[in-house]
């Protein structure tokens, strides 16, 4: 985990997100503006990674590095790696992904077209999971 894992995050269920943009299509309030689709809540990152990790059956570390190092190497790597013509193997935004909240109200959503999201947070990680070992990816 990079920083300390307070960043806030709003996952969503595949099945959900589909639905919401299904029902944003079908209204004509929808038409013309930007909505945005999130789980029934939002948790932090620590909270959501335990989830997973529970669901998934595996040991989570509780190692923490400090953000500001690893925003400096990330910086480095970038520069280093895209002046060889290479992709680097970390980037400024996928760090950053730990530190910005992204914790939205879907109340809009809810208002202009019923957006109400059904699947909670474990049980969405739950059927993921399950999704993923059936395809050999876990």
């Amino acid at each position: 985990m990079i920083g300390s894992g307070e960043t806030l995050v709003h996952p969503i269920y595949i099945d959900d997100l589909v639905e919401g943009m299904i029902q944003a299509y079908q209204s004509e309030k929808a038409q013309g503006n930007v909505y945005i689709l999130g789980g029934p809540k939002y948790v932090t990152l620590n909270q959501w990674v335990e989830i997973i990790a529970k669901e998934a059956g595996v040991e989570l570390s509780k190692t923490h590095i400090p953000y500001i190092p690893m925003k400096i190497i990330s910086s480095i790597c970038e520069k280093v790696f895209t002046a060889f013509g290479m992709e680097p193997p970390i980037f400024r935004r996928h760090v950053d992904f730990y530190i910005k909240n992204k914790a939205y109200s879907t109340e809009r959503a809810a208002r202009d077209f019923g957006f109400a999201p059904k699947v909670g947070l474990t049980e969405g990680t739950r059927k993921t999971v399950a999704w993923y070992r059936e395809h050999g990816l876990l």
